[in-house]
């Protein structure tokens, strides 16, 4: 507990908070309620070529990965946040079972090359139940690669009941794409011509056709979502029929080989939890991650 004030307490700056995710990192000052900035997990490095990603397997444990991370750390100073590093401390919201590797060298990166005042290193589902006032909850955090369920009791993480499974962002992205090279067509506005849906000409924007027309429809919904159009560039526009729009989420519920789907994994969570956790601990269901803010996904 003496971490966590000493990490949140104000002095003349505040605190820096730093969450580096696997394909999105989230920025900001403590105080604020959101974060300034949210910009990508990666960094352009000229050793290694144009954009190099941050949590690239091929440096996670190598000593490449302290110049990685002090190039990406100095672009957030510099770049986004604009302040001094010697004027504040540093809050590192990370996932509960961080490499330790990684941990270490982005400490080592901070205090050496950007001499911070102090660094807290904290998990992210025990802040994200600081938001609700709770400290009780079942935390299900949807990420990039996986899908790892932690419950939450009186602050305590019950490690013996997490659970991790690859059903995840990446999981969604992968099915509308098969969806729209299936079933989608892209017109072309200058000859009003219409093609199958190639899929070097969506990848670039399938991010913001997941965010602005897929959804998640329930069990008791007969009604198929209708064809929307959405706008890839000034010359291409994507006709995405109702099917596509309807099974972004299909990957999520679904059994894969050796690996549970997202209910099967929250229902496992609970089971190997104490029989007297488990009436709160399913009564405070926290959904994380990007693809939470799915419509229909809770």
């Amino acid at each position: 507990m003496s971490t966590r004030r000493l990490a949140f307490s104000h002095h003349d700056k505040g605190s820096i908070v730093i969450e580096i995710g696997r394909m999105y990192t989230k920025v900001g000052l403590s105080g604020e309620p959101a974060p300034r900035h949210v910009i990508r997990s990666r960094v352009e490095m000229k050793p290694y070529g144009a954009l190099q990603d941050v949590w690239d397997p091929k440096y996670l444990h190598r000593e490449e990965l302290y110049l990685i991370l002090s190039r990406f750390l100095q672009n957030i100073y510099l770049k986004y946040l604009m302040v001094p590093s010697k004027d504040y401390r540093v809050l590192v919201v990370e996932p509960l079972l961080s490499p330790s590797h990684f941990r270490n060298t982005l400490a080592r990166a901070l205090f050496n090359h950007f001499s911070v005042p102090h660094v807290a290193f904290m998990p992210s589902p025990l802040l994200g139940t600081f938001s609700l006032g709770r400290q009780t909850a079942l935390v299900v955090d949807i990420g990039w690669l996986e899908t790892t369920v932690i419950p939450l009791y009186e602050g305590v993480p019950i490690m013996s009941a997490w659970q991790s499974t690859s059903c995840a962002a990446k999981t969604v992205h992968n099915t509308v794409m098969e969806c729209l090279i299936e079933t989608g067509a892209i017109t072309d506005t200058h000859t009003q011509e219409q093609n199958p849906a190639v899929k070097e000409l969506i990848q670039g924007s399938l991010e913001d056709i997941i965010v602005s027309t897929c959804a998640v429809r329930s069990m008791d919904c007969d009604r198929t979502p209708p064809e929307v159009s959405f706008p890839l560039s000034q010359q291409y526009t994507l006709c995405l029929p109702g099917p596509a729009r309807d099974a972004c989420a299909e990957g999520l519920f679904e059994e894969g080989e050796g690996d549970l789907s997202l209910p099967s994994a929250v229902l496992e969570s609970l089971l190997k939890c104490p029989c007297d956790c488990r009436r709160d601990l399913s009564e405070n269901v926290l959904v994380l991650g990007g693809i939470a803010s799915l419509p229909g996904l809770k």
